[in-house]
């Protein structure tokens, strides 16, 4: 359930808004959508919101609605007051009555509402997000994109389980992985799922699986986390890691050292809601300060809550030396800087300070109190507050738990407590660097054990004499240390050791003798198209623009579409793959009909396969499909009409190579390399692909060697010779590079764990064995080079969605594109579609190493 309000006044300023009816009117939450009248075609208005305005604060916004956009006299209260308004209009009549029917009637509402990243998207589309949260009894975020780290998404889990610490919910809500393409590894999703759950979000959404990828939707916004992938076999992997973190996550009671107070409210002062140049830039100013905060508080290791202003007013209260708010208690509240802050608050800090707790400001304090001048109370907040530079914070209130060492700035950590124990979350959320850390406890270290989340051993830990842990931890990986009451269930296995420094023995380096578990397979994605019967037909085009060219149109037309593909060797096997067969009234290949019969599929249930390898020739050969084509129609309510005919790419797969010829144009600046978060990779840019014999011997990139397009696993194999082996050492394969989901190898028959992620090692001192050994790895990739998008100008995107596949502008990234780039590629290159096709390697990148360690480890 997406619970999207959307005013969006820089969006549609020259338009009339759509908005949920609910949320302006006192009518039940399931109302049907309506037009509002607006001000100025940007703010949303209705009597009921003027009316609740006017009860609350005693004046009429209209007659002052000139400051929404200009900075009139009053203009700092004029917007606190409305935007306050607009959310707790939206509270009281949608998320609230949600809310509460679902208490009343045992379920559970779930969902997450639009724009959580930062202060202007929070304000602009539901006015104040935590306080919409508390009505949930499952809030949830949308985590969208292969990236992690920055500070909207602290920002954006902060405020979800601040919230839902105070407020006694336990599970939380990520719709996560969705936009971050077809080739996301498992690192990639345990990386961000860990993140999610080091940061209070520990129920995972996966975005999104598919019943079937017909039409459109392979291109919806994958990664496609369902069957379809060949790497689905080995899913459970992953699956279980992230289980277990969100279990072990959720553990106990989260140890929150302070609470943060929250500046949204300074924001809506800030933000001008218009749409003069800079807007957006303007109100983003004041995320820029707090983000400075976050990723100070993330570098060095802070469990904290964020405190908003509506929710402090309505449950704050202090006991003793701590403030409370619902289930948590705060020995310390901090303010970042604000320009203003709420009486209520002030109240609440004063009545902290006199019980002992500390009030500590970060950077200037507030120059109003509800919006406005306040000599007297900001006088009184002064006079108890302690203010500091952002690194001294440290000095004034020590952390729980320290973090020392090489990588230590990567190390996110969450405690939490029980009854005589404490379970401490440790993360590396560097995907390129190892780190070697040693915490410090706080609270003591009685029974330390180690839990492993990738595959569930606990370990005894013992504290060094200044009684620190060691740790080691890979890129991308989170284990867990459990202390007394915590520790009581664990069996550990043995004690934990960091690793000692691994000796290179041997490298792997080809040829490999190489063999495909699946077939190969060409994705045609360009065709020459005919609307007169096939008197004429287009030159090739993008099969996807021929689609795009008539949408909205109306037309309905018999049309034939002409694939050609090269065969230089005619193929052992060959099967024709298209999606609903059923819709073609003819489907020829070199002039011979073809049927397709049975239920024979490849990867999906709409992609149908039949035999063809009797009717291909040496040369160019044509696949011609004749139907009637109707225009699809957006707008429309008619799934049939919505969608017209879904023209698609069509696939050969079997028994073949696939040479491809490298294009003189420079390589992508593929996008996966440009936030330098994940280890950069090269991309390949083909063109002009054929049909040719299969090799037998491979030195390690597959695409490069016949298989640009292919999905699946594929078997490598090599003897070599290994002598001196030794007791007093064990031995790993090691992968340095590799582009692959899932690597399995086999070492004179024994079979050894599948690898999956950083180190990307596995043990093989039990296999190898003097002299001669057998070595056969399987390598796993995923649909991402059958399916795309192969035509982005950026290559590799860490953001995917519908537009990617085209050459028109999207919102997951790319800069802007041409609406009609289909007909700009006619007369000149448009700016995001490429004819070339931009294809992942896939296999070893590096040769594999044998390295040896110390047995006693």
């Amino acid at each position: 359930l997406d619970c999207s309000y959307t005013p969006y006044a820089e969006r549609y300023r020259d338009k009339i808004g759509t908005v949920v009816k609910g949320i302006f009117t006192d009518e039940p939450q399931f109302s049907p959508r309506t037009t509002l009248p607006v001000i100025d075609g940007a703010v949303p208005y209705s009597p009921v919101i003027r009316q609740d305005f006017i009860e609350e604060h005693g004046y009429d916004f209209v007659d002052k609605a000139s400051c929404l956009f200009e900075d009139g006299e009053g203009y700092e209260q004029l917007r606190l007051h409305y935007f306050q308004t607009l959310a707790r209009r939206l509270e009281l009549s949608f998320s609230k009555q949600i809310g509460d029917y679902c208490s009343e009637t045992g379920m559970i509402w779930t969902g997450h509402y639009n724009g959580e990243h930062h202060f202007r998207s929070v304000q602009m589309n539901v006015g104040n997000m935590m306080m919409q949260y508390r009505h949930m009894q499952r809030p949830g975020i949308d985590k969208l994109g292969l990236h992690i780290g920055d500070m909207t998404d602290v920002h954006m889990m902060r405020s979800l389980s601040s919230v839902a610490n105070q407020y006694g919910r336990s599970r939380r809500l990520s719709e996560m992985f969705g936009i971050s393409g077809q080739n996301m590894n498992f690192e990639d999703r345990k990386w961000i799922a860990d993140a999610n759950a080091v940061l209070g979000i520990n129920h995972i959404c996966p975005h999104l699986s598919l019943y079937s990828m017909k039409g459109c939707r392979k291109r919806d916004y994958p990664p496609t986390l369902s069957p379809q992938q060949p790497y689905w076999p080995y899913n459970k992997l992953v699956e279980d890691h992230m289980a277990r973190v969100s279990y072990m996550s959720s553990v106990g009671t989260y140890a929150a050292e302070f609470l943060l107070l929250h500046p949204l409210e300074s924001s809506f002062i800030d933000c001008r809601n218009g749409n003069q140049p800079g807007d957006l830039e303007d109100g983003n100013m004041r995320f820029g300060e707090f983000s400075r905060i976050l990723d100070h508080l993330q570098r060095n290791h802070r469990d904290y809550d964020f405190g908003d202003e509506q929710i402090l007013a309505d449950t704050g209260t202090v006991e003793g030396p701590s403030l409370r708010v619902g289930e948590m208690r705060y020995p310390a509240v901090i303010l970042p800087p604000m320009r203003t802050i709420r009486s209520s608050t002030v109240a609440l800090l004063s009545a902290l300070d006199q019980a002992g707790g500390r009030v500590i400001a970060i950077g200037p304090l507030p120059e109003l109190v509800d919006g406005r001048p306040d000599s007297v109370s900001l006088t009184e907040l002064a006079s108890m507050i302690t203010s500091i530079e952002l690194h001294e914070l440290e000095s004034i209130l020590a952390p729980a738990v320290m973090v020392t060492g090489p990588g230590s700035e990567n190390i996110w950590i969450m405690r939490r407590t029980a009854e005589d124990g404490q379970l401490t979350m440790v993360f590396n959320l560097s995907r390129n660097q190892t780190a070697g850390v040693r915490l410090l406890l706080d609270n003591g270290i009685e029974n330390p054990v180690l839990w492993d989340p990738a595959d569930g051993r606990q370990f005894r830990m013992t504290p060094a004499p200044d009684g620190t842990l060691g740790l080691e931890l890979a890129p991308a990986q989170t284990l867990f240390i459990s202390t007394g009451s915590l520790s009581g269930n664990a069996v550990p296995l043995d004690k934990y050791r960091i690793p000692s420094p691994a000796n290179p023995v041997m490298n792997l380096s080809g040829p490999w003798k190489g063999t495909r578990k699946d077939p190969n397979a060409i994705t045609l994605d360009f065709a020459r198209y005919s609307l007169d019967g096939g008197a004429s037909f287009s030159d090739p085009e993008p099969v996807l623009g021929i689609y795009q060219r008539y949408v909205g149109q109306g037309i309905k037309n018999p049309m034939q579409l002409a694939y050609e593909v090269d065969v230089h060797t005619l193929p052992r096997t060959c099967d024709l793959v298209l999606e609903q067969p059923e819709m073609y009234s003819r489907i020829s290949v070199n002039g011979h009909e073809v049927l397709f019969a049975g239920d024979n599929i490849y990867r999906d249930i709409a992609f149908r396969r039949t035999g063809v390898v009797s009717l291909l020739q040496e040369g160019q050969n044509t696949i011609l499909l004749e139907l009637d084509f109707v225009a699809a129609i957006p707008e429309s309510l008619d799934a049939q009409e919505r969608y017209g005919t879904e023209i698609e790419s069509i696939y050969l797969v079997g028994d073949f190579g696939v040479a491809a010829e490298v294009s003189p144009e420079p390589p992508a600046p593929t996008q996966r390399n440009t936030r330098n978060q994940l280890m950069p990779k090269s991309i390949h840019r083909f063109r002009n692909f054929m049909i040719v014999e299969e090799k037998t011997e491979f030195s390690g990139d597959l695409a490069q060697e016949g298989y640009p397009f292919y999905t699946g696993g594929f078997v490598l194999e090599q003897t070599f010779n290994f002598n001196g082996k030794t007791g007093q050492r064990r031995y790993d394969l090691v992968f340095p590079v590799s582009e692959a989901i899932v690597i399995h190898a086999e070492l004179n028959g024994k079979t050894l764990s599948p690898i999956a992620w950083s180190p990307w090692r596995v043990d093989i001192t039990e296999a190898l064995q003097e002299g001669e050994n057998r070595l056969k790895i399987t390598l796993v990739n995923s649909l991402r080079n059958l399916l795309g998008p192969h035509h982005h100008r950026d290559g590799e995107l860490i953001g995917v969605g519908p537009a990617s596949f085209t050459g028109r502008t999207t919102w997951t990234g790319g800069g802007p594109g041409d609406m009609d780039w289909y007909d700009v590629r006619l007369t000149r290159e448009p700016s995001i579609w490429r004819d070339d096709y931009h294809c992942i390697p896939f296999g070893l990148l590096s040769e594999p190493e044998i390295v040896s360690r110390d047995a006693q480890e």
